[in-house]
C-alpha cells in the first residue's frame, strides 16, 4: 500500500491567482463512485463524483459539512484522469 506524504498547502493560497485562495472550501477527497448523469440539451455538469472528504484544508465556519457528491464538467482533468478509490485536491 502506498503512503502520500501530507504537505502544508499554505504557500498555494499566498499566489495571487491560485484558485485555492478564491475557493470557498478546499478538501483531498477520495472518490468513492463516478456516475454519468443523463443530459438534455447542452447541460455543463454531466459527471457527478462521489467523494469521502479525507482531510479539510479550508471551509468556512458556517458550513456543517462539505457536499459528498460533487460535479464535474466534460473539460475537466479531473473527468479525463479520476480514478475510483485515489485521492484528488478538490475545491468549490
Amino acid at each position: 500500500m502506498r503512503r502520500i506524504k501530507l504537505e502544508p498547502i499554505d504557500h498555494l493560497f499566498d499566489w495571487h491567482k491560485s484558485s485555492l485562495r478564491k475557493a470557498i472550501w478546499v478538501s483531498r477527497v477520495k472518490l468513492l463512485r463516478k456516475e454519468l448523469v443523463p443530459t438534455f440539451g447542452l447541460q455543463a455538469f454531466p459527471n457527478l463524483y462521489f467523494v469521502n472528504h479525507v482531510y479539510v484544508y479550508k471551509k468556512p465556519s458556517y458550513f456543517t459539512s462539505l457536499p459528498t457528491e460533487i460535479y464535474g464538467s466534460h473539460y475537466s482533468s479531473l473527468v479525463i484522469r479520476a480514478k475510483v478509490d485515489k485521492d484528488y485536491l478538490v475545491c468549490g
